[in-house]
């Protein structure tokens, strides 16, 4: 019985080795993410100047406040493991702007029929948000998240301009 038990939990310790390592490959650019947890994410914006104040949500997943050039932002996770440390699959970077009287669908449609990268709504009180949304099915590395928090990040300022031209 004492064997049986030994083994289950060598197994089991395998299992989540395994996952891990399943988590993280690396090819010749790097470290490869199939998921990533909030101190990832944050060490990764750190590299690129930008400060990271993990937090977590009303459901427990993390986030991450930052700025950039005194824009706030926030990154969210989704699809996100129920360990000690959550890994997840999906990260979303969202700016939202409390205008006094809104905006209209107008400029939102405008910005999203003429950009590549990022999408924009509005909320129930026509506040706009701008968002971009990476999974990491099949692999994300390193140098590909830097990228899209680069493209986000200038994105919101341009986002943020739009707004105020007349």
């Amino acid at each position: 019985m004492k064997i049986w038990k030994m083994a289950a939990a060598m197994f089991s310790g395998m299992l989540l080795v395994s996952s891990v390592a399943l988590a993280q490959q690396t090819n010749n650019s790097g470290v490869i993410y199939t998921s990533i947890t909030a101190a990832e994410v944050a060490k990764v914006m750190q590299q690129k100047g930008f400060r990271a104040e993990i937090s977590t949500d009303k459901d427990g997943d993390p986030t991450i406040a930052s700025a950039d050039s005194g824009l706030k932002f926030d990154v969210y996770f989704y699809n996100c493991d129920k360990q000690a440390v959550k890994s997840c699959k999906v990260v979303q970077f969202v700016r939202g702007v409390d205008l006094d009287n809104g905006t209209s669908m107008k400029v939102i449609n405008d910005w999203n029929s003429d950009r590549l990268y990022g999408t924009a709504w509005l909320d129930d009180e026509n506040d706009p948000y701008l968002g971009i949304t990476l999974t990491f099915a099949g692999g994300v590395t390193e140098e590909h998240l830097a990228e899209t928090l680069l493209i986000f990040t200038t994105n919101m300022g341009r986002f943020n301009k739009s707004l105020y031209e007349k």
